[in-house]
């Protein structure tokens, strides 16, 4: 797994809007991009917008990136989802507290109990994923293996980031209305907030405009041009994630959700309400959609951010503060998922001094395998990282952290950030051994049998000073 720079200037469609630490934002976007950043930025201070391409959508054609540049949403597709289901509730059409046995067939005892509510809020026990993204699987399979797998846990006692919970809803969604998944949402959330650039098939997307993934030098493609159903994503990925838009989209959903084009008052205290907290002694809190934080201004920041490990999307929304800012890239370097947060910063501390650490890059050949962890240099440390990972254990996780995350990956993210993240990785790798390790100076690759995944970590100096999963 490679990271080259790639030095691109902003590009056209570009807004710099005079609010307090526009100009400093734009010039630490401006250096990021320099330093390899490729994606699309938005920022919105009190109804004044800041927004910028940076480097190229698609390598080989020369294309920029523009803030008009369609990228892939990722997991903030599940607050859509979660508009939608509210919208059914406004219509009369459900409750969330409706059981989901009422609207899907075959439901055996243990899911019983299970309501549309807990699928919301991942507290149902399904687990988290039931196939791969890319396998071909209808509505009925999907539904019919999700009622198959075991429980992680009695649904309503517990925590745990599902993304089948989401496609559930999804198929809810098409049962009762008799609507495709999309159709739904593009009738009642896109079209009343204008936001024409926003599907997975609808919006008939000009392949110019749809920016191309990147893994370091590699191009692993555009997302709508991977294995989907003629309808869109085949179901592990339909209605939790996967979602094509751009930042500027995303801000007009932001602002109709402000007013009442989409949900009632009543609706969206139901959205944004903190209903579970993430992992025991968190601090952090799941709505229907979102994830809901804490700031140290006495405010609460709404936020979501998604992606796949190329593609990667963050959303956040400090409602009380009236700031929104949008990230959408489509070449991931670890750093880049703490981008968004280091803006958040710079417009609230005055004289915060945005940076990211830099990607070491790869030379070529310079690669060697080794065969397990206990010939790797640093073979006990990723060890217990992965062993603390799988056991997901709040008090081991904090302890590990702090004796073995680099301060400047510490302080990048609150803790619970932190938590949320390292489980659901945890979660990804509990049935996972380990196949392959490529060590290259301060990076290490590892993959796993029987799986597409991999993982990237960054030693420098004995501690871990990045982290990112892929496929």
């Amino acid at each position: 797994m490679m990271f080259l720079g790639l030095s691109c200037q902003a590009q056209s469609g570009n807004q710099i809007a005079d609010f307090p630490a526009a100009q400093k934002i734009d010039a630490f976007m401006t250096q990021l991009s320099a330093d390899g950043f490729s994606g699309s930025v938005l920022v919105a201070y009190k109804g004044k917008v800041y927004k910028k391409g940076f480097g190229l959508a698609d390598r080989e054609q020369k294309i920029p990136v523009t803030s008009s540049t369609i990228l892939e949403t990722g997991s903030v597709t599940k607050q859509f989802t979660g508009a939608a289901i509210l919208k059914l509730e406004m219509m009369g059409k459900l409750s969330v507290t409706d059981p989901i046995n009422k609207y899907l067939k075959n439901v055996p005892a243990d899911k019983s109990g299970i309501t549309i509510h807990h699928l919301l809020t991942h507290s149902s026990g399904i687990i988290p994923n039931i196939v791969d993204d890319y396998t071909p699987i209808t509505r009925d399979e999907y539904i019919q293996k999700a009622m198959q797998a075991p429980l992680s846990f009695r649904p309503g006692t517990s925590y745990d980031y599902a993304n089948a919970g989401y496609s559930l809803l999804a198929a809810i969604i098409e049962i009762i209305t008799g609507d495709k998944y999309e159709t739904f949402l593009n009738k009642n959330l896109f079209e009343p907030a204008g936001m024409k650039n926003t599907g997975y098939q609808i919006p008939a997307w000009d392949k110019k405009n749809v920016a191309v993934g990147y893994r370091g030098e590699r191009a692993w493609g555009r997302p709508n041009e991977k294995p989907w159903a003629a309808d869109g994503p085949y179901w592990n990925l339909r209605g939790n994630g996967g979602i094509l838009s751009n930042v500027e989209d995303m801000y007009k959903w932001h602002l109709a959700l402000v007013g009442d084009k989409i949900l009632s008052k009543e609706a969206k205290a139901k959205y944004y309400t903190r209903h579970i907290e993430e992992g025991q002694g968190g601090g952090s809190y799941y709505g229907y959609g979102w994830a809901i934080f804490p700031t140290p201004r006495n405010t609460w920041l709404i936020t979501h951010n998604g992606g796949n490990g190329i593609l990667f999307c963050d959303f956040l929304r400090y409602l009380d503060e009236d700031v929104t800012i949008i990230v959408m890239c489509n070449a991931l370097q670890p750093q880049f998922r703490q981008l968004a947060m280091q803006i958040a910063r710079t417009i609230f501390i005055p004289d915060h001094q945005p940076s990211l650490p830099k990607e070491q890059q790869q030379q070529p050949g310079a690669g060697s395998g080794v065969s397990n962890l206990s010939q790797h240099p640093q073979g006990k440390l990723l060890e217990e990282f992965i062993t603390v990972m799988k056991g997901g254990k709040d008090d081991a996780l904090k302890s590990f952290i702090s004796k073995a995350f680099s301060q400047q990956l510490i302080n990048m993210v609150p803790i619970d950030r932190h938590l949320n993240m390292l489980k659901q990785v945890g979660n990804d790798l509990k049935n996972l051994e380990i196949g392959m390790i490529a060590v290259n100076g301060e990076e290490t690759q590892i993959g796993f049998k029987n799986s597409p995944m991999k993982m990237m970590i960054v030693i420098d100096k004995g501690k871990i000073a990045g982290l990112q999963m892929g496929d």
